[in-house]
């Protein structure tokens, strides 16, 4: 064993004098050490401080010195309103507890510095911020209120050496320099610093009359400092009297000043708009006083409970669906999970209904040998009757058998074990070569989705090709059950999920064992559309230096109850008392605390309220563990936000991947259960490109509405922000806070508060352009016209729009429907295929072993992207460039490339096309194709609603002028889908034949108008052409426009060319690139100028340039000589 002898004692016993003497030496020792500090407290004078018990009581602290540090006379009785409060003994002991556990030093020190740090001080920069946070964290926990910090904050100068400076000029000095640093700081950030939020910070301290006192600022009857300004050396809560007798008590009161650091407000960029803080405000404070937070509480799902009885129909469940999803690649592989609302006690609450066992559709196309045409005929012509139909059958299945057998096999290998197989008639009318055009008998394979996906390049002896193998199981659930968008569903067979085995977050859930047991509700329209929880969720962050990363400060969240989908609201509607609630959650920065007042400010706001408006936490865990908590019982239906797929959720969720918030909390951003978080993949790195795959996959059943990518699809501006949107289409003038003006805002509770106020008047903003832009009531009717998923639409995926209209439609005629690839596995596939139909001509000798084929596939996207068009667009006229000084027309053809597929019977079913690649001929046949009826029956819609909107009037004008919007936006994006190399329905010889009729169809129109009606055609652009009329009189200039409008529509069956403009004076440039004045068409004398492909309207060209551009088109376009328009643009230039 090693023996350790002690070589000298860790501590010296001594006798209690000797201890004294000790002490007595170290304060003489100490007295010079710091010379003239004002009495501010630096001076150690030596003695050792007993932790398990309190420092200095208030009458200690005021007798021994007090805040000035000079000797009292005598001691001084406490007052009866300066008496300790009770429970401030729990909180001395638990400081206690943490002193012992981290040592008297680093606790002291942090008294003196880390926590409460004086102006100039910087004896905390060498402490680890760490460490410090870690010990601010249990401060927080054991001091959780205003009282004791402020007691901790009037022991700091407890331990004072005295000094000879008087008292009053010590105590104004360091106000003065206080409020002074107070005011340089607020006016460098930019704040605001005329808010006045903690009660009690006004300080009076009175002067001898001989006292010179110089401030920097206004002087008035009293002496102030400004809210979170450094006044350590005086008590806020001391009376007049107790400050005269502490700086001297033969003092004689002559008059009181006030040190006032206000500072004027910025005033607002435009005067007459109104603040968007103060309308928030305004919004704000009429909610609270109305009391309607209980209400909002009733209406958010919170007064039922699991064992609450379905109000059943015919014996199945009304369920209105809003969302769907699926994991594709889960464990739970095909099982749908449908999110909507069900009716429980006259009130709408959300449900979830778990769709399970649905199964994979594949249709194996045999080779021509498995079914032969001619016997196939004969058969058909005799299967009249019953009995001839299941001879037909028999015949059919007696004829695959090969073709089965070989399936069969096939499948084995994959552990494919449950299956059925059938014959049946299906249509192909697509792009692939290696399935033949036309009707014809496939082999229909299904099996559970839960088994292994069938390689999409599969073939054998008995077929060459498989079609649906990778189809989804949500697209097939909506396809085969005929859901399109937002809609009353019929659940039957279900079975209700008690909460212990749910599987998300709704207030109900049941399961369904097979899709067959759901259909749409024919007589939905006797019920009621359900009012959706709108949330507008709006983020402050600050930039982490070290790690680069935003990290999250303040979550604001104001939500909307009882929203309606199917119509617009009314501001007055959305607005009322008892339909808005909201909520901050707040954090304190890392190595601080929160300013003095919050708490107590906070309290009040809640106590205001009725409930949790203002909530302050520790960390930013606890933050985003409070907001997840505050959302869930919201149960929103809606996610609103400026750029929140980019931006707010992408970071609330990294954020909680990197502080390790439970999968029990964060999962409540979306309405399911997970315990794993999605693979977070970085999107689009460009602001507003939406959410990326995982983020959408957490908020599955919460439809996301993002402002940012709703207002690019229907608005015209140069620039999408916020604050740009506020101003033009809200005129409201909004207050920009970057992360980097976030953290100078901690310095005191009335800018905190000010910081709170930007957060939630953002997500006001965000919630109030939402009702502006009806963007919930356009979206639902763009989704029910599609069939495709909100959500989707939501984001702006405009090509699955057109995508699931042609699904349905081209469904429900049995046709076999294209597989869905992404765009470089299509490449690789269609390489695969050629490679193999080369093979078996022959062809293939030298490129069956070429390496490079996969090579070249997978950058064939690259090559294209530097390549022109695959194929001619529209014609562009050659401008005839120069300034127009009379009446120009503008005519334009409605819906061109949509009217040309009607007009010409283009479709998928009628074209013919050449296997050499070479451009197709119009079709001959009389039969209408599915394209042009679809179309017809959109434009006929169209057409009913237009009518209906003539004579209707208020909000349901507003409905109808949403639907027609609707139609039309479906209807002109038909086009793009058979143009658009990676759509689902891309077929390039389609889209040619459209753009060159559309071509033809220009110059036509262009020849009847210069040769036949003699007038002049300056320019033409796709659909559009310009007459140049020559007259002053617009009278006259319409005459000529309904000329020819009559002579080109009566050579057309479905084409219209109609008066889309008429301009006063025009500066035409060059292609694409004109200005001019244009003349309101209803008869008014409005003009306005309009500007196309100029470079003033660019969004990365500076203010000035724009404004200069901007000075000079007008002079131009004024009607002004051209000497005074060249000498105004001159003086404009020289000043």
């Amino acid at each position: 064993a090693v023996q350790v002898r002690m070589e000298d004692p860790i501590y010296d016993t001594v006798a209690e004098e000797d201890y004294a003497a000790l002490v007595a030496r170290r304060r003489e020792d100490a007295g010079a050490f710091i010379i003239d500090d004002d009495g501010l407290g630096y001076v150690d004078d030596g003695r050792e401080e007993d932790w398990t018990h309190r420092a200095l009581p208030s009458s200690s602290d005021e007798g021994s010195g007090g805040e000035d540090g000079a000797p009292r006379k005598r001691k001084q009785p406490r007052p009866p309103q300066a008496k300790r409060p009770p429970q401030q003994s729990a909180a001395a002991a638990s400081l206690s507890a943490a002193a012992a556990m981290m040592g008297k030093q680093r606790l002291s020190s942090m008294f003196t510095s880390s926590v409460f740090k004086k102006p100039g001080s910087d004896r905390t920069k060498g402490s680890s911020l760490a460490a410090d946070s870690i010990v601010d964290d249990v401060i927080a926990e054991f001091a959780p209120d205003e009282n004791d910090r402020e007691e901790r904050r009037r022991r700091v100068g407890r331990v004072s050496a005295p000094t000879p400076t008087p008292a009053p000029v010590a105590q104004i000095k360091a106000i003065q320099a206080a409020v002074h640093a107070e005011m340089e700081v607020r006016s460098d950030n930019g704040f605001e610093p005329d808010v006045v939020s903690d009660h009690g910070n006004d300080m009076e301290v009175e002067l001898q009359p001989e006292v010179e006192l110089k401030p920097d600022v206004e002087m008035q009857p009293k002496l102030e400092a400004a809210p979170g300004s450094s006044t350590e050396l005086v008590d806020e809560n001391k009376s007049s009297e107790e400050l005269k007798q502490e700086a001297n008590g033969e003092l004689k009161i002559e008059k009181v000043h006030r040190l006032n650091a206000k500072i004027k407000a910025e005033g607002t960029r435009n005067g007459d708009m109104l603040s968007a803080t103060a309308g928030w405000m305004k919004i704000c404070g009429e909610g609270e006083n109305a009391g309607g937070e209980g209400e909002v509480s009733v209406n958010g799902n919170t007064d039922v409970d699991e064992s609450s009885e379905f109000e059943l129909k015919d014996g199945a469940l009304p369920f209105y669906v809003l969302d769907a999803y699926e994991e594709p690649f889960d464990i739970n592989s095909g099982t749908v999970y449908l999110f909507g609302k069900v009716v429980i006690g006259k009130r709408f609450h959300s449900c979830c209904v778990v769709v399970k066992n649905m199964q994979r559709c594949i249709y194996a196309i045999p080779s021509s040998s498995v079914f032969p045409r001619d016997t196939i005929s004969r058969i058909e012509k005799n299967s009249t009757s019953s009995d001839a139909s299941l001879s037909l059958r028999a015949t059919l299945h007696e004829l695959s058998s090969g073709l089965k057998s070989e399936v069969a096999e096939k499948l084995s290998d994959l552990n494919v074990s449950n299956f059925v197989m059938t014959p049946v008639k299906r249509n192909y009318a697509f792009e692939r070569t290696d399935v033949p055009i036309g009707e014809q008998y496939v082999l229909k394979i299904n099996y559970p989705y839960k088994d292994p996906a069938v390689p999409a390049d599969l073939r054998g002896d008995h077929f060459h090709a498989l079609l649906g193998t990778n189809n989804s199981a949500l697209e097939l659930f909506l396809i085969k059950r005929k859901i399109k968008g937002p809609s009353w569903l019929s659940i039957s067979k279900f079975v209700a999920c008690p909460s212990t085995q749910r599987v998300s977050w709704c207030k109900f859930e049941v399961t369904v064992d097979s899709p067959k047991d759901i259909s749409v509700l024919m007589t939905s329209n006797t019920l009621e559309v359900p009012p959706v929880v709108v949330a507008a969720v709006n983020l402050k962050t600050i930039i982490n230096e070290k790690h680069n990363v935003h990290e999250i400060v303040s979550a604001s969240v104001i939500c909307c109850h009882q929203v309606k989908i199917d119509t617009p609201m009314r501001s007055e509607d959305w607005q009322k008392r008892g339909t808005i609630s909201h909520f901050t959650v707040m954090r304190k920065l890392e190595g601080s605390i929160f300013p003095i007042g919050l708490t107590k400010e906070a309290s009040d706001r809640n106590q205001k309220a009725g409930s949790n408006v203002l909530a302050l936490e520790s960390s930013e865990r606890a933050l985003l563990n409070r907001l997840m908590i505050e959302l869930s019982k919201l149960d929103c239906d809606v996610l609103v936000g400026h750029n929140i797929s980019g931006f707010d959720l992408d970071v609330l969720l990294h954020r909680a991947q990197t502080c390790k918030v439970p999968s029990s909390m964060w999962s409540k951003i979306g309405r399911l259960r997970r315990s794993v978080m999605p693979r977070l993949t970085k999107g689009n790195t460009l602001y507003g490109s939406g959410a990326s795959p995982g983020i959408m996959s957490c908020i599955a059943g919460r439809l996301l509405c993002d402002t940012y990518l709703c207002s690019r699809d229907l608005l015209r501006e140069v620039s999408y922000s916020l604050t740009q949107l506020a101003e033009t289409q809200l005129k409201k003038d909004r207050r920009e806070v970057s992360p980097h003006d976030i953290p100078p805002m901690f310095q005191s509770a009335g800018t905190l508060l000010k910081l709170v106020e930007y957060g939630e008047t953002d997500a006001w903003l965000s919630l109030e352009l939402m009702f502006h832009l009806s963007v919930l009531p356009l979206t639902r009717q763009l989704t029910n016209i599609s069939g495709n998923l909100w959500g989707k639409t939501l984001q702006g995926a405009r090509a699955q729009r057109v995508e699931y209209l042609l699904l349905h439609s081209f469904h429900a005629k049995k046709f076999i429907i294209p597989d869905k690839f992404a765009a470089r596995n299509k490449e690789l596939n269609s390489a695969k295929r050629k490679l193999n139909a080369d093979t078996e001509g022959g062809n293939a000798a030298d490129g069956a072993a070429d390496p490079s084929i996969d090579d070249e596939v997978h950058h064939g996207d690259q090559g294209k992207a530097r390549k022109g068009p695959s194929y001619a667009g529209g014609l562009v006229l050659e401008p005839k460039k120069g300034l127009y000084d009379k009446y120009i027309l503008l005519l334009d053809f409605n819906s061109l490339y949509p009217s040309i597929i009607q007009e010409f019977n283009i479709c998928f079913t009628t074209v013919e096309r050449s296997s050499d690649g070479n451009l197709p001929n119009l079709p001959t046949s009389k039969a209408s194709g599915v394209l042009p009826e679809l179309l017809k029956s959109l434009v006929e819609r169209r057409r009913m609603v237009k009518s209906w909107l003539k004579t209707a009037s208020g909000l349901k004008r507003q409905q109808f002028d949403i639907q027609q919007q609707a139609l039309k936006l479906t209807a002109n994006s038909m086009y793009g889908c058979l143009g658009f190399s990676n759509s689902r329905f891309f077929a390039k010889p389609l889209a040619e034949l459209i753009t060159l009729q559309g071509r033809e169809i220009l110059q036509n129109t262009v020849d009847l108008v210069q040769n036949n009606l003699n007038l002049e055609v300056i320019y033409g652009d796709t659909d559009s052409i310009m007459i140049y009329t020559g007259l002053d009189d617009i009278s006259k200039a319409k005459a000529i426009a309904g000329k020819v409008i009559q002579e080109v529509n009566k050579k057309y069956r479905c084409l219209e060319i109609d008066l889309d403009g008429v301009y006063k004076r025009m500066l035409l440039l060059k292609k694409k690139k004109y200005a001019a004045i244009k003349v309101a068409l209803d008869g008014s004398l409005r003009e306005n100028i309009e500007r196309k492909g100029l470079d003033m309207v660019r969004r990365d060209w500076s203010m000035l340039s724009k404004e200069i551009g901007d000075f000079c088109l007008n002079q131009i376009l004024s009607g002004g000589t051209c000497d005074d328009v060249i000498e105004s643009i001159h003086n404009s230039l020289v000043q």
